[in-house]
């Protein structure tokens, strides 16, 4: 599900999260754990773990389709987002790092979702005006 959008039955059915986080929250956090600039992320080199990581994480913790994400990191279609999925789900079963920092992102975003989906049930009838977000996370060095 994408924000703003009504959740479908094809959400439910392709098993897509219902409750989505940012594109640029996403975004952040994969940079801030690989220890990139942003702009690394639309660099186009040859097997580029950062940006497969990159298309993971904003299909499970986003909602993006494959077409979505491959205009979003300028891949190209969802095709070419398919086959990078493809590679890295290769490379995770074979190389330790690269699954310490797929761990490392996704207990940051599930973190982050706890810490979104309390504040959303906290704040019925109340005033919030503290982020849940640390602006430590949020920064990209």
């Amino acid at each position: 599900m994408r924000f703003g959008m009504p959740i479908t039955n094809e959400d439910i059915s392709f098993g897509r999260h219902v409750f989505g986080m940012s594109q640029d929250t996403v975004l952040s956090v994969v940079c801030r754990v690989f220890a990139v600039d942003r702009t690394a992320l639309y660099q186009r080199t040859h097997n580029n773990i950062l940006r497969s990581m990159a298309a993971q994480c904003l299909c499970q913790w986003s909602g993006c389709t494959q077409h979505e994400v491959g205009k979003i990191l300028e891949i190209g279609n969802s095709s070419s987002v398919s086959k990078r999925l493809k590679q890295l789900d290769k490379v995770l079963q074979t190389d330790k790092q690269v699954k310490q920092l797929q761990s490392d992102i996704d207990r940051i975003l599930n973190e982050k979702q706890i810490g979104q989906v309390t504040l959303e049930m906290n704040s019925f009838g109340n005033e919030r005006t503290h982020s849940w977000v640390s602006s430590e996370w949020l920064e990209v060095t």
